[in-house]
Parts: structure tokens; C-alpha cells; sequence
């Protein structure tokens, strides 16, 4: 490919909106809200081959987040990225295990690698909560609540008026006792799915709460015609045990990678102690 004939120019979403569908398609699984707000606010750059739209990148914070050609041009991808990182001063990319193709094209890549992120999906609709009890009350936030929720798990939440106002938080309860919350986002490229999360308040950890709020939470999203997903940072052990234990499973990993460059294959031939041309 000439480089000429390519070219990368700053876009936004509605312009490679063609693409963008063409690359969620690709992805294994989809991606939660903490990815979905990582793409919102990305810097997008549109990829262009004798004027035709075939790719797109999205920068965040600096880090390549995202970046997709279609598959009718993508043995064109590795020279193209390469430009992008060149031109851009790329040092660091998040690469994602249900996106395969971007996870293909920097395996060629040397770098070091920091774990960051785990993905969810539900695995077991069936699992019960163990928690709940006649006495307790699952239930959406009110204004009102405002302060109690705010006094028991700050600095949980960020917006948590908008949160409440929009009915994306839950109580559960037991007389007058908050015992924990949970939260739901709505997905924005992947409008089937709701990721879902918990926070225990500190004097009811270990009684099973935070499993019984996301069982609650999972069914909320099964009666409204939604697929629960779930995230969490990689070395948050607690919220990965309590996400398995109400029968969510991570099948995807995130991680960021800081280049340190790339190798260039010799030409041989056969296998690795293959002649050389």
C-alpha cells in the first residue's frame, strides 16, 4: 500500500458510523460501560484508502483504545497502524480479548504489559440470592434517598443525583437499614445490554449482600428485555468473587500495552530453523 493513497484524518462517530457497527459486529462479546464511555469520548480519526472510508481509530486520554479495518482491506491493517502509532506518538494502547482483531495486530507488537480490566457476562441465570430474607427490600433510589446513599458509600457513586434521577440506582434494604446498592448503565453501542454493579455498605460486608444485589439486579435486566454485563479492575479480587458467586463469568480480559517496539521478521522459509532468502 502507498502511503499517499492513504489517508487518516481527525472524524467523529456519526461520520464512521458504518465502520464502527462493522467492528462491534467483530467483537466476541459486548463491551460494558466502562468501555462504552472510553469510545463516547474518544478522539476519532477516520481511515480513508483512494477516498474510500475502510477504518477508524479512537484515541482516549492519549491511549489507543480502538481501532478497526474492514476485514475486505485489513491485510492492509498492520501498515496502516503502524502509520497511526508513527504519526500520532502512540506509546500505549488498551487492548481488549473480545476484540480479536486489534488483539491480533498488536500481538505482533513488543511491549509491557499491565493488567487492567475484567469482562462479564452471565453465565447462570438460575443462581439465587443468598441474602435476601422476608424482611428486606430490593427497590429503585428516590430523591429522597439522596443523602443516606450518599453518607454510606461515598465516593462510590459519581453523578448521583442524575444516577437517581434516571433510575439507575437500587436500594436494598431491611427496615429502615441501607445495606447496600446497586447500579445499572444502560448500553449506548450495545443497546440490548445493561452493565450492572454493587457496593456493599462497610458494616454488612460478608453477609452475602453484594451477590443478592447483583442476582436482583440480573433478574431487573431479564425482565426488561436486557443482557447483563458486568466489568471490574483486574486485581479487585472481592468484586470478582462476588460477581462469579451470582453466576456472572469473565471471559475477557483488558489490559494496557506500553510499545516498545516491533520487530521485523526475516524472510525464510519452512520453520524456524528454516532457510533464509
Amino acid at each position: 500500500m502507498n502511503h499517499h493513497n492513504m489517508d487518516i484524518q481527525p472524524s467523529n462517530l456519526t461520520r464512521i458510523e458504518p465502520i464502527l457497527q462493522a467492528h462491534l459486529r467483530a467483537f466476541a462479546f459486548p463491551m460494558d460501560s466502562f468501555l462504552e464511555d472510553r469510545l463516547t469520548n474518544s478522539e476519532i480519526y477516520a481511515i480513508s484508502s483512494e477516498d474510500q472510508l475502510i477504518g477508524y481509530a479512537g484515541v482516549y486520554e492519549g491511549v489507543l483504545f480502538f481501532f478497526h479495518v474492514l476485514l475486505a482491506h485489513f491485510s492492509l491493517a498492520p501498515e496502516i497502524l503502524d502509520k497511526f502509532i508513527l504519526e500520532n506518538a502512540i506509546d500505549r494502547v488498551y487492548v481488549t480479548t473480545q476484540d480479536p482483531l486489534f488483539a491480533a495486530l498488536i500481538a505482533e507488537w513488543d511491549y509491557e504489559k499491565k493488567k487492567d480490566a475484567c469482562f462479564f457476562i452471565d453465565g447462570n441465570r438460575s443462581v439465587q440470592p443468598t441474602a435476601i430474607t422476608d424482611t428486606m427490600v430490593f427497590r429503585l433510589a428516590q430523591s429522597e434517598d439522596l443523602q443516606t446513599i450518599a453518607a454510606a458509600t461515598d465516593p462510590f457513586f459519581d453523578s448521583l443525583e442524575q444516577r437517581i434521577k434516571e433510575q439507575s440506582i437500587f436500594l436494598l434494604e431491611e427496615g429502615k437499614q441501607l445495606l447496600g446498592c446497586g447500579l445499572i448503565e444502560k448500553g449506548v453501542f450495545f443497546p440490548g445490554c445493561v452493565s450492572i454493579g454493587m457496593i456493599t455498605c462497610k458494616e454488612h460486608r460478608r453477609r452475602g449482600i453484594g451477590q443478592s444485589i447483583l442476582c436482583c439486579l440480573k433478574e431487573w435486566a431479564y425482565e426488561k428485555g436486557y443482557q447483563p454485563i458486568a466489568g471490574c479492575w483486574y486485581y479487585n479480587t472481592l468484586s470478582r468473587k462476588t460477581l462469579e458467586k451470582a453466576g456472572m463469568v469473565a471471559i475477557g480480559i483488558g489490559y494496557e500495552a506500553k510499545l516498545t517496539g516491533k520487530e521485523k521478521a526475516p524472510l525464510i522459509t519452512g520453520r524456524a530453523s528454516g532457510e533464509k532468502i
